[in-house]
């Protein structure tokens, strides 16, 4: 995306082999996607092959978007992302993910390996083809199987209460 008006205020340092990034405010502009980001806030931390992210913030024209977790060695150490809400119509016009229109709340944690990923949250929200309204989850996702242990709330305007497996 071509970006424009980029004000970003904060630091990089650098000390033993410990790198941190830090903006303590920013925003900008994607021209192409006329897409303003009027607000991000980012901590992250490299240290011996492992990334933790203290704090992520990111205010769009339709979706904001916080983080928090670590990754290294193909594990996820308790990343949890809370948006309220995301677009994905907007998400797309990033190139981000492929095209899909819709909008969800909520909360997602990811956790441990990505061949065998732990998987809990809550949504709100329509697309993907779906409707959910308060769907709480708790379960595991793998190359070949989402399985979830605890389904609770709504579905296309239906209390569904129990388990999933795709």
């Amino acid at each position: 995306p071509k970006v424009r008006d980029v004000n970003l205020s904060g630091s990089f340092d650098l000390d033993d082999g410990v790198g941190r990034l830090q903006f303590d405010r920013g925003s900008a502009y994607l021209a192409n996607t006329e897409t303003s980001i009027s607000s991000i806030r980012l901590d992250v931390e490299h240290k011996d092959g492992d990334v933790r992210l203290h704090d992520f913030v990111a205010r769009l024209d339709r979706s904001f978007v916080m983080a928090t977790g670590g990754y290294g060695d193909g594990v996820l150490r308790r990343l949890q992302l809370v948006f309220n809400p995301i677009s994905l119509d907007e998400v797309h016009s990033l190139g981000l993910i492929p095209d899909l229109s819709g909008q969800f709340g909520g909360n997602v944690i990811l956790d441990g390996p990505l061949d065998s990923l732990r998987v809990s949250g809550q949504l709100t929200g329509a697309g993907l083809g779906i409707a959910v309204g308060a769907l709480e989850f708790d379960g595991r996702v793998d190359d070949n199987e989402i399985a979830l242990d605890h389904v609770d709330g709504d579905f296309f305007g239906s209390p569904v209460t129990g388990s999933f497996n795709y």
